[in-house]
């Protein structure tokens, strides 16, 4: 399939005279596309209904277009009652990953166009009739579409600023750290990516998960250029901690709740103030950081997070990781403290 704009195909060439190993943020067409489609479909009830909205504000649905999405639900969910065995049914002591990536979704995500897309569909598991269905579905709907995503050109450009935050901000560095450090061997065949989608200019923008992809809810000229890097570095460090194996993730929520139950929430939080804000920082100011300046706003996590610290620098210097002796000690630190709270 032909791209749905030659404008955003240029701009897209540009993007791609920077080097791919120096750009975390990349403008994928078919990951536009998708998540635009994917959502107004409406196939799963959690999916956000603002681009169901925003659609049927520009494009009142006919009862052909009902049938189209009906038989898009369909085959996504066939894709997704694949996979349903792998998804969690739910959380632990890390939280709740958010749903949606799969081989269906997997296959726009790591594609820059919808022919390749539906390629890597093809060779997924999906039928001829399946593919055949979504080319039509796709070039049927090719100027609705456009009249969205041909704004999305102006990404390609302002991404250009995002990588650089992400090297600047010390959130470059500290991915690979933890990546190694949370994932073990299995953060080999993990790559962080980051794909920015077209959203309307009346939302905020948001960052949802989706595996291994950050994807980034901006419109292309309303918001896009003004990132919020606290907002997308804190995303990063949930998907590491959501990218644990399914057993890793079991065996650190039985340590941590036979020594610190009930407090879950200050492990999130103290994870993520940790890894997102405090790491950074240390690397960026080094002899003039402050471990003792306020972290949070409940003494309990800013407490907690304190003690973390000295724990983490330790333990990134040895070869236990994550799943070894932070998770053990950091569990006894939260019993020591809670105890405090609650004893007089």
């Amino acid at each position: 399939m032909r791209p749905l704009s030659c404008l955003i195909s240029f701009f897209f060439f540009i993007q791609c005279l920077a080097p791919l190993s120096a750009r975390v943020a990349v403008y994928s067409e078919a990951t536009d596309v998708f998540e635009l489609m994917d959502n107004v479909s409406a196939w799963h009830p959690s999916l956000d209904r603002v681009y169901r909205d925003e659609w049927q504000r520009k494009f009142p649905l006919s009862l052909e277009d009902r049938s189209q999405f009906s038989q898009y639900a369909e085959i996504r969910k066939k894709f997704a009652r694949m996979e349903a065995s792998n998804v969690p049914k739910v959380g632990d002591v890390f939280g709740k990953a958010q749903i949606g990536h799969d081989l269906f979704s997997e296959a726009f995500y790591s594609s820059q166009s919808i022919g390749e897309a539906l390629k890597k569909l093809l060779s997924a598991g999906a039928s001829p009739s399946d593919i055949n269905f979504l080319k039509s579905f796709y070039s049927g709907h090719k100027k609705k579409i456009t009249s969205f995503i041909s704004e999305s050109s102006q990404f390609a450009v302002k991404l250009l600023s995002l990588n650089k935050q992400w090297k600047f901000s010390g959130t470059d560095k500290v991915v690979k750290i933890l990546t190694s450090f949370i994932l073990g061997k299995s953060g080999r065949k993990f790559k962080l990516s980051l794909r920015p989608v077209w959203w309307p200019s009346s939302r905020a923008p948001q960052v949802d998960l989706r595996g291994p992809y950050l994807i980034l809810r901006y419109h292309p000229l309303a918001h896009a250029g003004k990132w919020n890097m606290p907002e997308i570095s804190e995303a990063a460090v949930k998907t590491l901690l959501f990218a644990q194996s399914a057993n890793q993730r079991q065996n650190l929520t039985k340590v941590f709740e036979a020594r610190c139950r009930g407090r879950a929430p200050e492990l999130q939080e103290g994870l993520l103030i940790l890894f997102s804000e405090m790491l950074p920082r240390s690397f960026k100011e080094k002899r003039n950081f402050d471990l003792y300046q306020r972290w949070a706003k409940r003494s309990f996590s800013d407490l907690f997070v304190k003690l973390l610290f000295p724990l983490l620098q330790t333990e990134l210097k040895g070869k236990a990781g994550f799943a070894g002796r932070f998770m053990t000690e950091a569990s006894d630190l939260c019993r020591a403290l809670n105890r405090l709270a609650v004893v007089p």
